[in-house]
């Protein structure tokens, strides 16, 4: 802090992971822990707390945490305040807790992202839809040229397909009605029409057969977008 740091963020998400797939060492930090280097920041003269939490299972318990935490130091803080799929109503109640704990005279505040967050699918990035089938594993180590030849095989085209019908719904890698086309020029309000479920009914064709042919286009390099916070109201 005193070589010019203006503050301290730490995640408590399990959205956060690292290379490897494993949670972030900070999810699970105690609140002795955080309390003690909040006080760190507090020593310092200024600086502010910023954190991010899943508030999930128990919400009560979470905020009592930072409320101590603030109580404790008079730090101001600011918490990430996002609207999931999972629970898209209990940014109202932690709204409600931030509220009053500001009525209460403690520098909490909600921190809003001006746009849904969310993940790109493409071949060229680390995760899309067909990763996980077997008929694309033959192919996923090699360059995108040829993995984009294969995908237009007719025959290797149909395997895929039919291996990837029978995947489970409502995940991000294959929830069809919340996955979009990115675009050119990037569009990270999409419409419920341009949902690659939406598209494909009108088309008279499979969502599969749809997003295939979107992550194949010009040349393997475009992507796919998944919102899957700040969107839940998006496509209702």
């Amino acid at each position: 802090m005193q070589a010019g740091a203006i503050g301290f963020s730490t995640s408590r998400t399990l959205n956060h992971r690292t290379a490897t797939g494993d949670p972030t060492p900070s999810l699970k930090a105690s609140s002795d822990e955080l309390e003690a280097i909040a006080l760190g920041v507090a020593d310092a003269g200024h600086g502010v707390i910023e954190l991010i939490s899943d508030f999930h299972p128990d919400p009560e318990s979470e905020f009592a945490m930072i409320r101590r935490m603030v109580e404790r130091t008079g730090c101001p803080l600011s918490v990430s305040l996002a609207q999931s799929h999972q629970r898209p109503d209990a940014w109202r109640d932690l709204l409600a807790r931030i509220e009053q704990a500001a009525a209460d005279g403690l520098p909490i505040k909600g921190q809003v992202a001006p746009r849904p967050i969310g993940l790109m699918f493409g071949l060229q990035g680390s995760l899309h839809p067909f990763m996980l089938y077997p008929a694309y594993r033959e192919i996923a180590g090699r360059p995108l040229e040829e993995q984009v030849r294969a995908l237009h095989d007719p025959a290797f085209r149909s395997r895929l397909l039919e291996e990837s019908r029978p995947a489970k719904k409502g995940r991000p890698m294959t929830d069809w009605s919340r996955m979009y086309p990115l675009g050119a020029v990037p569009d990270y309000e999409p419409p419920p029409e341009t949902s690659i479920q939406s598209m494909a009914d009108a088309r008279g064709m499979s969502a599969e057969e749809l997003a295939l042919d979107l992550l194949t286009a010009n040349g393997g390099r475009d992507f796919l977008f998944v919102p899957f916070t700040n969107y839940a109201d998006g496509d209702l």
